[in-house]
């Protein structure tokens, strides 16, 4: 975060305090035993050669809109919060400078963090269903690896499993919400109007930036039987970011269609595959063959079992 006034202690316990709530909200979640990455011929090739795993630019997805979806809820919720409670000044200061923070358009370009997400989707095995085959296994002729999900997290990839009831999403926005306004009013107690100020404003960025965040681990509900999880990362750019701090992700890029979508590789050295679904369209035999050889270089201990997809596509 940036040294704006406030001094770096506050904006160090500012973060500590917004890290802590964002791990209180990811725990509780277990993973599947083993989750499905669904592709096409030319990505199984690829993570079976390369033995990673590219976390595509979330606009670059197949609807972008979905990227909207939790930073609109997350408006609506710090605007009602606005409208219906008895505000004090600094926390009116604060919720009202969390919401310009959150259009990035409206804040100048001198002081902007751009937060852009990378994501890997997978769904667990027992998603092997029609709808997930016409949409992400083109249409019967694409592929689904199965991975161990003990073996898919690293830094600075986080596995998290998509929220789609309303509920509960409003629920984590209300709660990180309150832990960031309750450290702000904590942290600008007895202090000058100055420092109270700019403890504000400090304090709204990083609601903000956190909200933005929170923002990729959130799908409408209609979309609700994916059961998707995600592999994601950021990539922070941007005057106000200080590149002291981490390491960023080297960028590529590729083609898909009219479109040209960022990519960050995530870092395994090796990849927990532990099967390959074929697609009902792909010629099983001619599929087996072809991965026994792709595999039989050593980069994987034991042969990869290529199986079957249940769902009778035509």
């Amino acid at each position: 975060m940036e040294k704006d006034g406030s001094g770096e202690e506050i904006i160090r316990r500012l973060t500590a305090i917004s890290r802590e709530t964002f791990t209180k909200l990811s725990q509780g979640v277990k993973p599947p035993d083993s989750l499905l990455h669904f592709t096409d011929a030319s990505g199984v090739v690829g993570i079976l050669s390369e033995r990673n795993l590219r976390a595509s630019w979330i606009f670059g997805l197949n609807d972008a809109a979905e990227v909207h979806y939790g930073i609109d809820l997350a408006r609506q919720v710090i605007s009602e919060r606005i409208a219906t409670a008895s505000l004090q000044p600094f926390r009116e200061l604060f919720l009202n400078r969390a919401l310009e923070f959150l259009d990035i358009g409206s804040i100048p370009p001198d002081q902007r963090i751009y937060t852009d997400h990378f994501v890997v989707s997978f769904c667990p095995v027992d998603n092997d269903t029609s709808a997930q085959w016409l949409h992400y296994g083109r249409g019967g002729d694409g592929y689904a690896i199965e991975f161990a999900t003990s073996g898919l997290e690293l830094e600075p990839f986080d596995l998290a499993k998509v929220i789609y009831r309303r509920e509960d999403q409003r629920s984590v926005i209300e709660t990180m919400v309150a832990a960031l306004e309750n450290a702000f009013l904590d942290l600008g107690f007895r202090r000058d109007v100055h420092t109270k100020a700019a403890t504000c404003i400090s304090a709204a960025r990083l609601l903000a930036w956190t909200l933005l965040v929170l923002s990729a681990r959130f799908k409408n509900p209609a979309f609700e039987s994916e059961n998707e999880w995600r592999l994601i990362t950021m990539h922070h750019d941007g005057p106000m970011v200080d590149r002291t701090a981490f390491t960023p992700s080297e960028m590529n890029f590729r083609a898909l269609g009219n479109r040209v979508v960022p990519f960050i590789c995530t870092p395994h050295k090796e990849l927990p595959v532990r099967s390959v679904c074929v697609g009902s369209k792909v010629d099983l035999a001619g599929a087996t063959q072809a991965i026994r050889l792709l595999t039989a270089s050593g980069k994987y201990p034991e042969p990869i079992r290529v199986w079957p997809s249940s769902v009778p596509l035509r």
